[in-house]
C-alpha cells in the first residue's frame, strides 16, 4: 500500500504481476484522492472481492461449481493464522487455477476457440509470476484430473496447459531470478544438511499438534479418503494421493525445519496441501455423503468450524496492533530507530514491516505521521540522524517534498531521528 501511494500506480514486486487484480480498487483510491482510511478499506475489501469472482468464473460462467468449491475449501479448510496475512498471492494462484480448469475441463484440444485460448494463455502467464509454489497446486490437480475424462475432458489439453507452465516457470528461473524468491528457496539445502534426519524437526512435530488444534480437517479428510481407496482397491489413485500429500509436507516441513519460521507463513506454504484433499473429498467423498443427505451438513459444519477457528486466532494480531498503537503513543513524538531487541518479539512477530504499520496506523487514527522503526542493527543506521526532511523506511528514503501530503503529514522538519542504540 505504501508503493503504491507513492508511485500512484501498481506495487509488483518481484516480478508477480498477479497482484495487480487485487490492487485495482486502491489505485483508483489514490488516482482519486480518497481518504487514507478508505484506501485502506478498498484494499482489504478487494481480496474477498478477487476469490469471490473466480468462484463466480466457475460457477456462473463455465458451470464448475466442484471446481468452486476448491477455492472455498482453500481458504477455509485449515487456515487460521493465514487469513491474516491477506496478500499471500499463494492462494490467488489456486483460484485463478481453477478458473482455468472450469474454463477448459469440458473442452476438446481442437474445440478451444481463439478467446479461450488468449484468456488461458493470460492465466497461465499470471499464475507463473505469481508464486513459485503455485507449480504445486498445478502439478497436483494435474495428477488427479488425468484420467478423469469425467472432470477433465481431454488430456492433451491437460498436458498442454501443464506442460506451458512449467516452460513458463523455467523461463521465469533463469531470466527474472529475484534475491527474495532465490532466498525463499534456500531452504532445500536442508535436505542435504539435515539427512537422514527429515522427521525429528521442529517443524513436524508442530503440524502434527496442529492438526489436534487447527488443522483437524486435515486428519479427518486424509483418513477417509486413504480408507475410501483402500477399500475400492484404487491402488493407483491411493499411491498418488498419499505421495503427493507427504511429498508436499515433507518439501515445506523440511525447507522450513525450525521454530523461527512464524505460523501465519508456514501454514500459508502448507496451502496446496487444501487442493490434494479437496479433490477427493469433492469428487469421491462427496457422492457418497450425497446418498445419505449428509453433503450440505458436513460442508456447513466445514465453514462453522473455520470461521470459530479464525477467531479464536484473532488474539495474536489484536494484541500485535494494541502494542503498535501504544508504541506509537510513547514515542510518536519524535523520529525514531529503535532496537528490536527492547521489544517483545513474542508479540512483534516480525520487525520489517513496522515502518509501514505505524505510518499507516498513526495518519489514518490520529492523522499525523510519525516515523517510528524497529530494527534489529539501530546503530548501522547512524546516517539517518542527520535526514530531517526525509521519510525513512526500511528500504526508502522519501523526502517530504516528493510524498503526497493527504496521506503523509509529517510535521517535524526540524529534527533528524534518533537512534536508540542496544544496550
Amino acid at each position: 500500500l505504501f508503493n503504491i501511494i507513492t508511485s500512484n500506480s501498481f506495487s509488483l514486486g518481484n516480478f508477480r504481476f498477479g497482484s495487480a487484480l487485487t490492487q485495482i480498487l486502491p489505485v483508483i483510491g489514490v488516482r482519486t484522492g480518497a481518504p487514507l482510511d478508505a484506501i485502506m478499506m478498498l484494499y482489504s475489501v478487494e481480496f474477498v472481492l478477487y476469490y469471490l469472482a473466480c468462484y463466480l468464473a466457475c460457477g456462473l460462467i463455465f458451470k464448475r461449481y466442484d471446481f468452486g468449491l476448491v477455492i472455498l475449501l482453500v481458504n477455509i479448510l485449515f487456515v487460521s493464522h493465514t487469513f491474516y496475512w491477506t496478500p499471500s498471492e499463494l492462494p490467488q494462484a489456486i483460484a485463478l487455477l481453477m478458473v482455468l480448469l472450469s474454463m477448459l475441463g469440458k473442452r476438446s484440444l481442437q474445440s478451444v476457440t481463439p478467446l479461450a485460448w488468449f484468456a488461458a494463455a493470460a492465466i497461465i502467464i499470471t499464475m507463473a509470476f505469481f508464486h513459485p509454489l503455485g507449480v504445486f497446486a498445478i502439478l497436483g490437480a494435474t495428477v488427479y484430473l488425468y484420467g478423469r475424462a469425467d472432470l477433465f475432458a481431454d488430456k492433451r489439453l491437460l498436458l498442454l496447459t501443464t506442460g506451458s507452465f512449467f516452460v513458463l516457470i523455467l523461463s521465469k528461473a533463469v531470466f527474472f531470478r529475484t534475491p527474495y524468491e532465490q532466498h525463499s528457496l534456500s531452504g532445500l539445502k536442508n535436505f542435504v544438511t539435515l539427512f537422514p534426519n527429515y522427521l525429528n524437526t521442529f517443524s513436524n512435530r508442530q503440524f502434527l499438534l496442529s492438526c489436534c488444534t487447527l488443522f483437524y480437517w486435515i486428519p479427518i479428510l486424509f483418513v477417509p479418503t486413504v480408507i475410501y481407496y483402500t477399500y475400492y482397491k484404487k491402488w493407483l489413485p491411493l499411491a498418488l494421493f498419499t505421495t503427493s500429500f507427504l511429498g508436499y509436507l515433507m518439501l515445506i516441513n523440511v525447507s522450513y525445519p525450525g521454530k523461527e519460521t512464524p505460523i501465519f507463513y508456514i501454514e500459508n506454504m502448507y496451502t496446496p496441501l487444501a487442493i490434494i484433499l479437496a479433490f477427493p473429498f469433492i469428487f469421491e467423498l462427496m457422492p457418497l455423503l450425497a446418498k445419505r443427505n449428509l453433503q450440505l451438513p458436513v460442508l456447513a459444519l466445514i465453514l462453522l468450524t473455520g470461521t470459530i477457528r479464525v477467531f479464536a486466532v484473532h488474539d495474536t494480531y489484536t494484541v500485535r496492533l494494541n502494542w503498535e498503537r501504544r508504541f506509537i503513543k510513547n514515542h510518536g513524538g519524535k523520529k525514531m530507530i529503535y532496537p528490536s531487541a527492547l521489544v517483545p518479539m513474542d508479540t512483534l512477530i516480525m520487525t520489517w514491516g513496522t515502518p509501514y504499520e505505524f505510518w499507516l496506523l498513526s495518519t489514518a487514527e490520529q492523522h499525523r505521521t510519525v516515523s517510528l522503526i524497529i530494527d534489529e542493527k539501530p546503530e548501522l543506521r547512524l546516517w539517518a540522524a542527520s535526514l530531517n526532511k526525509s521519510l525513512v523506511v526500511n528500504w526508502y528514503i522519501q523526502p517530504y517534498s516528493g510524498l503526497n501530503p493527504k496521506y503523509f503529514i509529517m510535521t517535524d522538519t526540524i529534527n533528524g531521528y534518533e537512534i536508540i542504540r542496544n544496550r
